[in-house]
């Protein structure tokens, strides 16, 4: 889905500028456990684990994907909205009907 700016009027935030702030977190996080690989503090091993957990906690959070993990969760919850009303709908036909089944003698 594409937000067309029209995030920040609906969710008052910037998608793209989150999705840059994390950018750049990310990055700046690199530089200083590089910097501990390069004091001897840590090993590159040691920093290539880093940079793997940093991945999987970026992809469980969304924070890889901003933008699409809004569309998700906002598609998510237009599908709960839809069978909320359907099912309240079927609900109230049915009991109707059994109202109605029920007054025939």
């Amino acid at each position: 889905m594409a937000w067309l700016g029209l995030d920040k009027i609906f969710l008052g935030v910037d998608l793209t500028a989150e999705q840059q702030r994390s950018n750049a977190a990310d990055a700046q996080l690199q530089v200083l456990n590089q910097g501990l690989v390069d004091k001897g503090v840590w090993t590159q091993e040691e920093a290539d684990q880093a940079a793997q957990a940093i991945a999987r906690g970026n992809a469980s959070t969304g924070a890889n994907d901003v933008v699409g993990s809004v569309d998700q969760a906002f598609g998510e919850g237009l599908t709960q909205g839809e069978k909320n009303i359907t099912s309240g709908i079927s609900d109230t036909i049915a009991r109707l009907i059994g109202d109605v089944w029920k007054a025939i003698p």
